[in-house]
């Protein structure tokens, strides 16, 4: 299965556990700024983004299903403004706030197999953390989150922890709510406080330098003792110094944006012009903690890189070491599960459908611009267009058969002995296109300059307008199924797929303008319509002037271009080469008219 196909099935999946859970609906949003899945009280879900041609498997969707799962759990019980201030008691509280969530939805019986879902989520997390060192008070509250779900593989617990760990988890059997979920969290934490204090590791004493013995000739000793003594208190130094540099950066390194409640409430943002909104780069909630013990094992990446040494790990359950006191703004793992790696995220930023088209099935509202719709295809462009998308199958009869429908032109044949006077249609398939326009309506299409050969103010929506009309009158003419959508900071929908030429052209006067020119995101989602049809040839015109994210609009380009669509830009009086490999320059409308589409390479 391609990246796409999940990102489908994941927010189909969504909306179905919305209706089975009793909530209201959701908003999905990719995102390849956040490690881990995230949730906040408005019911917006962020995920860690999937490139739309990358290769995944079934296991991966399972993966991202449970994802949904375990956050809609959480819209359905958690209480985002119970928290605790100090990071050690709120990561304990997180851990049991999931035991809790998922033990509710599991004992309801919400879905069908939500106890596979959750036990492959767990599981996977479990196996991505790698060795780590148990003893370490940083590990707890993931032991705990993993100990507290009944259906996971158990993992190491450092040596008095199962007795703390197995009352809380009865404890939470009786939690009604988010608040006695934080209350089982100071208990435990509590508990951890009575535990012998980690001790620092002893520094070894320095020697007592000896007294060089005196030379009768009053020299100082023999040459070189004293850079002797400097490299070996240099070495000492670092040898001190090993230990603090086991302590990883990971646990600032990522999460989604905000952790308000449980380190699932992601921040709501807001619905800015950019890919600033919602889960920006303030990634979030660690990767876990990465520490080491002794030289060479500083800077650990996420879970796995605990105690350097690689030397296997303790069976299931088996203790490991004294436990020992954390402190209460410690250190502590990462207790969310983390979403897995698809190769590439998906290019475009932050991604989400019903954010990027909210209005889409709305009818547009009357325009205040005037334009004329009148469509300037010639004989030429009609031409160009035909040969560049015309449907190429052919019908045609062969003769001179002995069987088939009798040929009456060949009956004079007879007299000469001939007995092949029938004929046989046949008929080869072509190539069926589809295609979707998509028009720039941002503000700088809208702006009015003086042109000084035709003595008037113009803006570029009046060449573009009428060069969408020539295009789709063309295309239509050719035998491809189009449809015209427009895009700012939002995309609208212009008309339906197999809608009139008329029809398109009374729609385009009422485009208004819509601020931004968010291209990235609009090309992205008339990609995935697209990719739903299921036309052989799929190609999408876009009429722009390039005012937009350069880098990220070409990311989504040559995605969509290895999944076999055809990406065309239609730079309306500018060179659009740097974003769109296939593409063409229209100064203006009249020029659309002896443009050539020639040196477009279509994808089949």
């Amino acid at each position: 299965m391609k990246g796409h196909e999940l990102i489908e099935a994941v927010e189909v999946a969504a909306h179905k556990v919305c209706s089975a859970l009793g909530l209201k609906n959701v908003t999905v949003e990719w995102s390849p700024f956040v490690p881990t899945a995230a949730i906040n009280k408005n019911g917006r879900i962020i995920l860690k983004d999937v490139a739309a041609d990358a290769t995944v498997h079934k296991t991966m969707l399972e993966r991202y299903v449970g994802f949904v799962v375990h956050e809609l759990l959480h819209r359905k019980y958690t209480n985002f403004s119970v928290s605790d201030k100090r990071p050690y008691v709120d990561r304990l509280h997180n851990a049991i706030e999931d035991i809790w969530i998922e033990r509710q939805g599991i004992k309801s019986g919400l879905t069908g197999n939500i106890t596979a879902l959750l036990t492959v989520l767990i599981d996977g997390l479990v196996a991505e953390a790698g060795a780590l060192d148990w003893a370490d008070p940083a590990q707890y509250p993931f032991a705990l989150a993993v100990h507290g779900r009944r259906y996971a593989k158990r993992v190491p617990l450092a040596k008095g922890l199962g007795p703390i760990f197995d009352e809380a988890s009865i404890k939470i059997d009786s939690c009604l709510n988010s608040d006695d979920t934080l209350k089982v969290a100071l208990w435990v934490f509590n508990q951890l406080q009575s535990l012998p204090q980690e001790q620092p590791q002893e520094q070894p004493k320095e020697q007592p330098k000896e007294q060089p013995k005196k030379q009768p000739d009053g020299d100082k000793g023999q040459p070189g003792d004293e850079a002797g003594d400097e490299a070996g208190d240099e070495a000492g130094d670092e040898a001190g110094e090993g230990q603090d540099d086991g302590e990883a950066d990971g646990s600032s390194d990522a999460d989604a944006d905000g952790d308000d409640a449980d380190g699932d409430d992601a921040d709501d943002g807001d619905d800015g012009d950019g890919d600033d909104d919602g889960a920006g780069e303030g990634e979030g909630e660690g990767e876990g903690e990465g520490e080491g013990e002794g030289e060479g094992e500083g800077e650990g990446d996420g879970a796995g890189d605990g105690d350097g040494d690689g030397e296997g790990q303790p069976g299931d359950g088996e203790a490991v070491g004294d436990a020992k006191r954390p402190a209460a703004d410690g250190p502590a793992h990462e207790v969310e599960p983390s979403c897995p790696d698809a190769g590439e995220a998906g290019g475009g930023g932050q991604y989400c459908r019903e954010r990027t088209a909210p209005r889409w099935d709305q009818p547009l509202e009357p325009g205040y611009k005037s334009f004329d719709t009148r469509s300037v295809a010639g004989g030429k462009l009609r031409y160009e267009v035909k040969t560049l998308f015309d449907n190429s199958a052919r019908s045609d009869w062969a003769v001179n058969r002995k069987a088939g429908s009798l040929n009456v032109r060949a009956l004079p044949s007879i007299a000469t002995g001939s007995d092949r006077v029938f004929k046989r249609r046949d008929e080869i398939d072509g190539v069926d296109s589809a295609v979707v326009i998509l028009l720039d309506a941002s503000n700088s299409m809208y702006e009015y300059e003086f042109n000084q050969v035709a003595k008037t103010n113009e803006c570029l929506m009046q060449h573009a307008v009428p060069t969408v009309v020539a295009i789709h009158q063309a295309v239509k003419a050719a035998g491809g199924e189009v449809m015209v959508a427009a895009f700012g900071r939002t995309v609208c929908k212009v008309s339906e797929w197999g809608a009139p030429t008329a029809k398109v052209a009374k729609a385009l006067e009422y485009v208004p303008d819509d601020g931004i020119t968010n291209d990235a995101r609009a090309i992205r989602f008339c990609g995935d319509l697209l990719l739903k049809r299921s036309e052989q040839r799929r190609i999408l015109f876009v009429l722009t002037d390039g005012d937009g994210d350069k880098e990220l609009a070409r990311a989504n380009v040559d995605t969509l271009e290895r999944l076999g669509i055809t990406v065309i830009g239609v730079g309306i009086g500018l060179d659009v080469s740097n974003v769109y490999p296939n593409n063409i320059r229209v100064n203006n409308a009249n020029a659309l008219a002896s443009a050539s589409f020639k040196q477009i390479k279509l994808a089949l």
